[in-house]
């Protein structure tokens, strides 16, 4: 169970932005993608509003990278102690979609073309089907499948890291807004009260040099 604590949610003025947006889009929307550059708050605002819909404990988390195919969410047959015996075992995103939880794939970006069909199913009926049952499974009412997607700030504009999410618009999308150097100092200085302030003053100089190199590169 993912350990959480509601007083390391620290609300700032681009947090509290980025809240009131999710909250809109999930109340009318099964799958939400979260995009902002890296360091914004997108998974930290995805489990903010698991904690709020009583869907934390639940919920299941999953890293995406080049290496995922279609089965690692769905599900496969994988070997049993049995020799020659083979069980079909249900993925997380079948699991999640039968039992109502919430489901969140991260770096959905880095995720290969199979998933991507994978779940268009899912994105246009509310309904997972799996190939290797040749059975369709349909998503419970309270079913969510959330996704974050990185981007790289140039200034005042985003760009995608990687490719783009196919079916885009199938998605509700939340831009978060990354915080600023005064709101990193508040968020380092509430969560980690016994850090002295000048070095957390420190990092948030650190954040904005950063942020700041990354638009020289890009440019």
């Amino acid at each position: 169970m993912l350990k959480y604590e509601a007083s390391d949610f620290v609300v700032t003025e681009s947090v509290a932005d980025n809240v009131t947006a999710a909250e809109l889009v999930l109340s009318s929307m099964r799958s939400v993608l979260f995009q902002g550059p890296i360091g914004c708050g997108k998974t930290a605002l995805a489990h903010h509003l698991a904690h709020k819909n009583s869907k934390l404990e639940t919920l299941v988390e999953v890293s995406i990278d080049e290496t995922f195919d279609s089965k690692d969410l769905i599900g496969k047959y994988e070997a049993t102690n049995v020799p020659g015996a083979f069980e079909w075992t249900a993925g997380p995103l079948t699991v999640a979609a039968k039992e109502g939880r919430w489901i969140l794939l991260e770096d959905i970006d880095l995720a290969s073309m199979d998933i991507f069909s994978g779940i268009l199913p899912l994105l246009q009926t509310g309904k997972l089907y799996v190939g290797e049952k040749d059975m369709w499974v349909e998503a419970h009412p309270e079913f969510k499948l959330l996704a974050t997607q990185q981007l790289i700030s140039s200034g005042d504009m985003l760009h995608l890291k990687k490719h783009a999410v196919p079916h885009f618009e199938l998605w509700g999308c939340v831009v978060c807004k990354h915080p600023s150097a005064a709101e990193v100092l508040d968020i380092v200085a509430a969560r980690h009260r016994r850090v002295p302030e000048q070095f957390v003053a420190s990092i948030a100089e650190v954040v904005t040099s950063m942020k700041t190199m990354q638009h020289l590169c890009l440019r």
